[in-house]
């Protein structure tokens, strides 16, 4: 099934964010005593990021024709 290329982008892009939003919050976790108001503002960004990940994802689901969420992680795998 064709999918409209702004859509994949956006998926494949929102994934991106949220892997470098992830790392960061790494970094933070692994370095010696790291500030926790650094700490809980990377926790924040990767929450955002989780949430728009998410709602593209759902939205290429939608265009693919998969009925719900737990199709669409079916379907991933």
């Amino acid at each position: 099934m064709k999918t409209d290329g702004a859509v994949t982008r956006a998926y494949r892009s929102t994934f991106g964010d949220y892997a470098c939003k992830l790392e960061a919050l790494q970094r933070l976790l692994e370095a010696d005593g790291p500030d926790n108001g650094r700490l809980e503002a990377a926790m924040r960004d990767v929450e955002t990021a989780r949430r728009a990940h998410n709602a593209a994802r759902d939205l290429l689901a939608l265009e693919l024709g998969v009925n719900d969420t737990c199709d669409a992680q079916t379907a991933v795998r």
